[in-house]
């Protein structure tokens, strides 16, 4: 009888023991996954903001709006377009290209007036007609471009200042919307590169904008500087399409902007 109760003695505290040991690897574990899943949220968190960048020492915000070739593989669908909001006010967005997404001449000779430039005319043509659906097109402004200085949007004067849809940013504007130099460094896209050899040997690039000077554009070079003695008119720099989105709150509410 005693070697019996012994017996029994034992396997109970066996068994005790193999309970505790189980809770405590159950524990144990459920730690460990709370833990994984605290990284993951904080590396998520981490991406997220590397992605968006900062802009004036703020977080920049960023939305898609159309789309155009930028991997570089024609045979794959166009890729959506990143934008950085410049200006917001209650009805209206001012969007810069997040990349250049093109490198292309201004105008192969002479030097007209902005409006009868190449560019010019391929930003409302070509450029606007393939990265804008019908829908998205409604909700583009058309806006007044005064050469070298500011544009305006929504003026119907009469004048000989041309008005596009899409657009340069001017010299003016690049030091109103981006004042801080670092915030005007930009890469291009595969597809930029494909089309400017020189791109593909650099991480930033140089990028026109619609002031011209003498027989050369004033351009935001890869430091982020603004310079007058850049590139002639016929040389393929980089492009940074900017764009006056007009019916915001409808546009949202047709989920435009992804």
């Amino acid at each position: 009888m005693k070697r019996v109760r012994i017996c029994s003695l034992l396997l109970a505290v066996v068994i005790g023991a193999m309970a505790i040991f189980a809770t405590a690897c159950e524990n144990n574990s459920a730690t460990v996954t709370s833990d994984m899943q605290s990284e993951e949220a904080s590396a998520a968190t981490s991406v997220h903001g590397a992605a968006n960048g900062m802009l004036g020492g703020e977080e920049i915000k960023v939305v898609t709006f159309g789309t155009y070739e930028q991997d570089g593989d024609r045979s794959t669908h166009n890729e959506k377009i990143e934008w950085i909001v410049l200006k917001e006010d209650f009805d209206g967005m001012l969007l810069l290209s997040k990349y250049a997404l093109r490198a292309k001449r201004v105008q192969s000779e002479g030097v007209p007036q902005w409006g009868k430039t190449e560019m010019y005319k391929f930003l409302n043509d070509t450029f606007y007609n393939e990265a804008f659906s019908a829908k998205e097109k409604k909700y583009i402004a058309e806006v007044l471009l005064t050469p070298g200085e500011t544009f305006t949007h929504f003026n119907d004067e009469a004048t000989n200042d041309p008005k596009g849809y899409v657009f340069l940013l001017s010299k003016t504007e690049v030091e109103e919307y981006l004042p801080n130099q670092e915030d005007r460094i930009c890469t291009a896209t595969a597809y930029a590169k494909q089309l400017c050899g020189p791109l593909n040997n650099t991480e930033y690039c140089d990028w026109w904008t619609r002031s011209i000077s003498g027989g050369s554009c004033w351009t935001v070079r890869t430091d982020g500087s603004l310079s007058d003695y850049g590139f002639p008119l016929n040389y393929d720099n980089c492009v940074r399409p900017a764009i006056w989105i007009k019916n915001k709150q409808d546009a949202q509410v047709h989920n435009l902007f992804r």
